[in-house]
């Protein structure tokens, strides 16, 4: 038996609890992947109703982070992360399991000052 999830992305630019209460008026979701959620270190993370969130921050600066929100049905068997992704595994209610990764890939000019070369494919 299948089990489909309905799952939405965006960079926000700053999460705060009006634009949660407005994505969740627009979409009705089961996971909702956030970039540059801009907490600050030691700030709580907005919650929403019926959903637990995993989220990763920058380790430096003030911008930046991640923040993955799903609905309290979905189980978390796994997550693991860093400033620019976050991979998490749920298990559905029919033990089928999905795999999602919240990605966030900053301007170039970001990564050099960081030290990190920007990949490119190899033909």
């Amino acid at each position: 038996m299948e089990h489909s999830i309905k799952i939405g992305s965006v960079n926000l630019r700053g999460l705060t609890l009006m634009k949660l209460f407005i994505l969740r008026e627009i979409e009705d979701l089961d996971v909702l992947c956030i970039q540059e959620t801009w907490i600050e270190p030691g700030a709580q993370v907005p919650a929403i109703p019926g959903f637990k969130v995993v989220e990763q921050r920058r380790i430096q600066g003030t911008r930046g982070g991640l923040a993955t929100y799903y609905r309290q049905s979905l189980r978390l068997e796994f997550t693991t992360g860093n400033e620019y992704g976050l991979y998490t595994r749920f298990v559905l209610p029919t033990s089928q399991r999905v795999n999602i990764t919240n990605v966030y890939l900053p301007p170039t000019s970001s990564l050099l000052r960081r030290g990190i070369m920007e990949a490119h494919a190899v033909e």
